[in-house]
């Protein structure tokens, strides 16, 4: 599984590796961008490759006693641990080492709402899921820097100009075209819009033609993390 876009990436990771591993599955959390040590050191065991030349035993010992692990390749000076390629990605998953595998794909700067630019974002090959992530309490919010995250990529993707308040049809737009939310994502691979922060919206007025988005090639679910609510639209 993969997670791009905005709003809550790192704590949906960590909230589904959490479900399934009280499930008695074995789970794998990673990433292919960054993340902070102190996200990833929410999982019982974190192993990273280039520091340990025996690493696939480490993570089988940390999932064969935890029933979960993170995975990275080092630690940065900046206090994040870079994360895994690609291919080890799907070395990881061919290998069957584990039930489920979930990384974070993207990177936002903590904004609510992304578009990626060229290089993003890194999905392996075999991902067979990928969540894309909106922070919906931004909706009715001027279309900023402040807001999202590759503001022109956004603008030209969607066609919405500068201070253009950010409306359900641009996060369509974003979800639909191909070098928007899902781009990268493989052919077979499903997707999920998930529309987190609900309860933080400022008004519920925004939400007009929410039955529309996605136009049935989208999974979407409207909720938010924070009160542990889910809502499957359609």
């Amino acid at each position: 599984m993969a997670i791009v876009g905005a709003g809550g990436k790192s704590t949906l990771m960590f909230a589904l590796a959490e479900e399934v591993r009280k499930r008695g599955f074995r789970v794998i959390t990673s990433t292919t961008t960054k993340v902070w040590e102190s996200q990833a050191e929410r999982s019982r065991c974190v192993v990273l490759t280039e520091a340990n030349g025996q690493w696939k035993m480490k993570l089988r010992e940390g999932l064969s006693e935890h029933g979960e692990a993170f995975v990275g390749s080092r630690r940065l000076q900046s206090g994040k641990i870079e994360g895994i390629s690609p291919e080890t990605a799907d070395q990881i998953y061919q290998e069957r080492m584990t039930d489920y595998l979930l990384v974070e794909a993207d990177g936002a700067s903590g904004l609510p709402v992304k578009a990626p630019a060229d290089h993003e974002p890194v999905i392996s090959s075999t991902t067979t899921l990928t969540i894309g992530m909106i922070g919906i309490d931004a909706l009715g919010a001027p279309c900023s820097a402040e807001v999202v995250f590759r503001l022109e990529r956004f603008l030209d993707i969607t066609g919405a100009r500068e201070k253009d308040p950010l409306t359900l049809e641009l996060i369509d737009k974003l979800a639909q075209d191909e070098k928007g939310i899902f781009k990268n994502c493989p052919r077979n691979a499903r997707k999920v819009l998930f529309l987190n922060r609900v309860d933080r919206l400022s008004s519920t007025e925004h939400l007009k033609g929410l039955d529309a988005l996605g136009r049935g090639t989208v999974t979407v679910i409207l909720g938010s993390l924070r009160e542990y609510y889910f809502e499957v639209m359609r």
